[in-house]
Formats: C-alpha cells, structure tokens, sequence
C-alpha cells in the first residue's frame, strides 16, 4: 500500500511488519498536511492519495485518524453505528425469532390499540434495526491506565471499521520512548499497516529500532 501527497515529493510505503512514520520538521506544513488528511478522511478532495497495487483507494473509507488521544471515545457516533450495523446484520438471520417477536409486539399494540377511543396508526413490522435499537447497545469502555485506553480504542476501530491504515498524529507528544516501543509491538500483533505524523524536529526523534520506518520531510522540503 503507498500513500502519496502529490504537490511534494512525498511517497511512503506500508506494511503490517512495521510502523511508517512520517516527521515534517516544518510546523506550519505539518498543520497543514495533517489538516488535509483530516479533511480527506471526511470525504474531502486534497492532494493525499491511497492506492494499493496500482489501484486507488477510498481514504474516506479506508483510513481512520486519530488526532486526540486525550478524548478517545469507543461510543462515539462512528463506532456505534457500525456496531448497530453489524448486531442488525446477525439479527436479521434469525427469522423465526424475528416473525415471534413480531407476533408479540402486534398483540401488545392491538390490545393499546384497542382500548383507545381514539384512532391510531402504528408499525405494522418491526425489523431487526428496531429490536437493535431498543437494545441501546454500548461498547464497555473498561478502566485503563492512558496507553492502554488507547490499545483499547484502537483494538474496537479495527473490529468494527476494519480500516487498511490506521493514522496517528503527534503520537510522541502522548508517549515517552518505553512507551512508544511496547505499544508498536502491541498494534503490530494486530497485523494493520499504521502511519504516524509527527511534527518535529527529525534530532528530537528516537527510532525504535526493527519495528519503526522514518521518513523525514526537512524543512527545505526534502524527503529522507
């Protein structure tokens, strides 16, 4: 898989072996090409590109960004609406619990309806998405010290969106060196390609050896 920001010489390759990090010493285009990226995971045109054996990819679709790890929430709008999709999607094939439950619930809504003396309309059917719902399922969000929280979210992002990148921003700003090595070794155990964006001076960062790939972009827009 190779991502690629078209207006700079900048071309990363990814594996699920390895963690690709791109430093761009240059703050301002740091903020930048972070903002676009955010923007192309939203939907947005910009200038990164994904592709995979010569064949472009959804970034949209394809990527998921993790750009504050203070406010990580597995019950966030995303999450929960994959995780009703998929429950919905097991549900709708159990169709002889489905037709009773149907049954039930029109007895119950005949008998309200019948001792009204009003007339009323109501669903005739209630599907698999309705029985989900009323379950307001959550994703326990478990007590973890910091990294581990993070571990947690990402191992929910990879069951429910199962993204082909995982992108994190300023993940050493989070992080101390000890740190840093035990979770690469964490999330390579998960076999996702990841790319981290550090904004950076390229001498303040410590690579951690045989699980990490560094990519500098110098501030003279060189890339190394």
């Amino acid at each position: 898989m190779k991502l690629t920001y078209l207006s700079l010489d900048v071309e990363l390759d990814f594996s699920a072996n390895s963690i690709t990090t791109l430093v761009i010493e240059n703050r301002k285009l740091f903020r930048s090409l972070a903002c676009e990226f955010i923007k192309a995971t939203k939907g947005e045109d910009t200038q990164w590109t994904l592709s995979e054996s010569n064949k472009l990819l959804d970034i949209k679709k394809d990527c998921y960004i993790i750009s504050d790890f203070f406010d990580l929430d597995v019950n966030n709008k995303t999450l929960l609406t994959k995780l009703n999709q998929r429950l919905t999607s097991i549900a709708t094939e159990d169709v002889g619990l489905l037709f009773e439950i149907n049954q039930k619930i029109q007895e119950l809504f005949m008998a309200l309806e019948g001792s009204l003396s009003l007339d009323v309309t109501y669903n005739k059917l209630i599907t698999a998405q309705d029985i989900v719902k009323l379950g307001n399922f959550m994703i326990c969000d478990d007590e973890f010290d910091d990294i581990g929280k993070v571990i947690s979210f990402i191992e929910v992002v990879v069951d429910l969106i199962r993204p082909k990148l995982l992108v994190m921003l300023n993940l050493r700003k989070f992080m101390t060196n000890s740190e840093l090595e035990l979770f690469f070794e964490t999330i390579l155990c998960k076999k996702i390609p990841v790319f981290c964006i550090e904004g950076s001076d390229a001498e303040e960062i410590s690579v951690v050896q045989e699980l990490e790939v560094l990519y500098t972009l110098d501030k003279d827009l060189c890339v190394f």
